[in-house]
């Protein structure tokens, strides 16, 4: 049996998209591996929201060869399309494709390694959630983002018969939490009549045996009235949103072209506490953007402290080719970005500990997403990882009491609840 072998890189979308490509490849007979075993093909699906993203993708990429001699390496993703002569040029490399021909490369491997025999008919996944991409591109053209260029600056939305169906057989599947996904989900239906998020939140929770819904991350601007009323009225919506909101200064937001300033950001957390003190936040940042002060900076962390976030994602500035931001003198010395990130990194993990403590001595249902050495690890609702003094079977959820941090850090202590 011909064998396949994948790593992703990056966001939620080249998740969905590598678990589509694994699905398939394995219905059609091949042998999906993980990316430490050996392999007749190996699949690079590569990111590019940083250069530290280019750099991670090229090292892969000769890493695998390193580890797989004879593997036919195929790059994909992000970094493949908008690089894709130098991807082209590597040695290591045996075929680039880019995003807009990702769901050929079944069909390119079925013709150059034809498989006989036994077709196994099952779903792999890598994951207890199930990733489910509803939208693709992104119209919006922030100064900094090169992902437009990757993805395309057109809003493809995918229709909700099509996504209830495709959920209903990862339930079927056992998956009992969907994450919805989109390079700017916020903008679902854009391109649609009578189509938006909220309606598609609404469709995707009355699917049986579905028991958990979340959404990958959205922009402040693009959370409405009418979607924090149905996040908070959703029985099935988990309490918590990743915002990218990349900077906590109203002049920094402006020149990256967002469309937000800090108050929009505080008042959209504020009403979704109010419905439930404990609704959890995780965020995106960007520190030494173009003409960032370090007064600047600690407006964001002056923000970031009002949040209380359960992580912050850091990022350090780096041009990106083809962005208006490019154009502009990167006047925060790498030394300087460095500290920024360090000192926000210290920050973020003392803010995640004071949101963590809020759930001790609450009753919770934690998803186990893995085991060993006796012990459950997790995710509740909030999104806040679970560690369970009990061996529990993977994608299983579950009911434990919170006594306590493990560590001193955010991770929860639970306990199972014994009836």
């Amino acid at each position: 049996m011909k064998s396949v072998s994948f790593i992703t890189l990056g966001c939620k979308i080249n998740q969905y998209e590598t678990e589509q490509l694994a699905k398939e490849l394995s219905s059609d007979g091949y042998k999906v591996l993980s990316s430490n075993d050996k392999s007749d093909v190996c699949i690079i699906n590569t990111c590019t929201v940083t250069s530290t993203a280019d750099q991670k993708s090229r090292q892969m990429i000769r890493r695998m060869r390193r580890k797989n001699r004879d593997a036919f390496i195929i790059v994909t993703g992000c970094y493949a399309t908008t690089d894709y002569e130098k991807i082209k040029e590597m040695e290591e490399v045996d075929m680039v494709v880019k995003n807009e021909s990702k769901e050929a490369i079944p069909s390119i491997i079925k013709e150059r390694f034809p498989v006989k025999g036994d077709v196994l008919r099952r779903l792999p996944s890598f994951h207890t959630r199930y990733f489910m991409k509803v939208e693709d591109g992104c119209d919006r053209m922030c100064t900094f983002c090169k992902i437009p260029f990757a993805r395309g600056r057109q809003i493809k939305s995918k229709d909700i018969t099509t996504v209830k169906e495709e959920i209903s057989h990862a339930v079927n599947e056992g998956f009992k939490e969907v994450v919805l996904c989109g390079v700017n989900i916020g903008r679902y239906g854009a391109d649609m009549k009578d189509t938006s998020l909220v309606k598609l939140i609404d469709k995707s929770s009355q699917i049986k045996g579905l028991q958990r819904l979340r959404m990958s991350s959205i922009d402040v601007n693009d959370v409405n009235g009418r979607l924090v009323d149905t996040i908070i009225s959703n029985e099935k919506f988990c309490h918590h949103l990743h915002l990218s909101i990349q900077s906590g200064d109203d002049m920094i937001l402006q020149k990256m072209g967002r469309r937000y300033g800090h108050e929009e950001i505080l008042s959209l957390v504020q009403k979704l506490r109010e419905s439930d003190p404990l609704f959890s936040f995780s965020v995106d940042i960007i520190v030494g953007f173009p003409g960032e002060t370090e007064e600047m900076f600690f407006h964001t962390v002056n923000l970031i402290k009002k949040i209380l976030p359960t992580r912050v994602h850091i990022f350090r500035y780096s041009p990106r080719v083809r962005t208006a931001a490019s154009r502009w003198e990167d006047d925060c010395p790498a030394i300087e970005k460095r500290k920024r990130m360090e000192y926000l990194k210290e920050v973020k993990d003392e803010l995640a500990r004071k949101y963590a403590e809020r759930h001790i001595g609450r009753t919770d249902e934690v998803l186990v997403e893995k085991n060993a050495n006796g012990e459950s690890t997790g995710l509740n609702r909030y999104y806040v990882p679970t560690v369970i003094d009990s061996s529990i079977p993977r994608n299983t959820m579950v009911k434990c009491r919170i006594v306590g941090l493990k560590d001193n850090t955010n991770v929860l202590k639970g306990k199972i609840e014994r009836c």
